[in-house]
């Protein structure tokens, strides 16, 4: 990937793949908090900041999340 970053773009296992190592890596935590991952990811430009990209990010998870059945999540960990 350091080569060809862009595989990651173009091809769904590594999507999924390098998706799923971050999280396991970088955010673990089971708390169900979905705000841990954007924390992770973009802190400082998201969660602090008075954005409100954050709070969007979450309400398209949401949406996600419902069309799929999944539950056990919760809004916090960002910026509430």
């Amino acid at each position: 990937f350091y080569n060809q970053p862009e595989l990651v773009e173009t091809n769904e296992f590594y999507a999924m793949d390098s998706g799923a190592w971050f999280f396991e890596s970088r955010v673990t935590d089971a708390s169900g908090q979905f705000g841990l991952t954007t924390k992770a990811i973009n802190g400082e430009l998201e969660c602090f900041s008075g954005s409100t990209k954050a709070k969007q990010r979450y309400d398209i998870f949401v949406t996600l999340a419902t069309a799929v059945g999944m539950t056990g999540y919760s809004e916090g960990g960002c910026y509430n």
